[in-house]
């Protein structure tokens, strides 16, 4: 690469940057909820539900992987 293109290529993207850095939304967004809110013990309930059936669902998931990767590596072994 030429010391000019590298310039130029240099130029266009500080130029880019500074366009970014100018818009009015850039790098802003809304405030996180605070983390000290109050939780209600039926809404820890529901999460801790919710969240037991994700992980028997990952389970079961992951079985069938398990089973379907098997199913695949015997294919793949009969037909060589």
């Amino acid at each position: 690469m030429k010391p000019s293109s590298f310039l130029i290529s240099l130029l266009v993207v500080m130029t880019v940057i500074l366009g970014l850095l100018s818009l009015p939304s850039f790098g802003q967004s809304d405030p996180p909820e605070p983390l000290n809110r109050d939780i209600r013990p039926s809404e820890v309930q529901i999460l801790s539900q919710e969240l037991r059936l994700l992980d028997q669902q990952v389970r079961q998931l992951e079985s069938k992987v398990r089973s379907l990767d098997s199913k695949v590596r015997s294919l793949e072994f009969s037909i060589r």
